[in-house]
């Protein structure tokens, strides 16, 4: 009997800017991956999943809101144990209590200086990007709010409340044969 799995996105582009819960993945125990992009930590995370799923564990998934196919980490809840990807855009270090453990993926893996710098290269695009995209989504969120400024004078909501809680009571008495 596999426990279900909850799966979350700990982070994302909301009206109110980037919000982050990253840090609720924590558990007593943490894992830290560290590594460079393509080094495993995705494919690190999603083996000790299934493998922990299949032994019955309860696992949480904590998916990237950038590329859902990718894990941002994984806990353990029965374990009480996370393992968390700790680069970048959502760097995170060890807390400092001893229960931390840093991996990094790139010790003794060889990658040549050239690879290197292409990769450093992308990531400051990457981050450019980034900024780009956020400073977009801000006017988005402005433009939103001046629209709504227009049209909620003439909106009643009493009336949409009223529907609301027609629609409530209607799903409530819903009964399936």
């Amino acid at each position: 009997m596999n426990k279900q799995p909850h799966r979350y996105f700990a982070g994302a582009n909301t009206h109110k800017g980037f919000v982050d819960f990253f840090e609720s993945a924590f558990a007593k125990f943490t894992y830290i991956l560290k590594g460079t992009p393509g080094c495993g930590k995705n494919t690190l995370l999603k083996q000790v999943a299934k493998h922990f799923s299949e032994q019955d564990e309860r696992v949480e998934y904590f998916y990237c809101s950038l590329d859902p196919d990718s894990l941002d980490g994984i806990r353990l809840t029965d374990k009480n144990v996370s393992i968390l990807d700790g680069t970048a855009p959502h760097t995170i270090d060890s807390k400092q209590d001893g229960n931390d453990k840093i991996i990094n993926l790139t010790d003794g893996v060889y990658i040549s200086e050239k690879f290197q710098q292409k990769i450093a290269k992308l990531e400051k695009t990457k981050k450019k990007f980034f900024a780009k995209a956020q400073r977009a989504h801000q006017k988005a969120i402005e433009a939103h709010k001046k629209i709504e400024g227009l049209y909620h004078p003439y909106i009643n909501f009493n009336e949409v409340t009223q529907i609301t809680q027609s629609l409530i009571k209607e799903i409530e008495e819903l009964t399936f044969t």
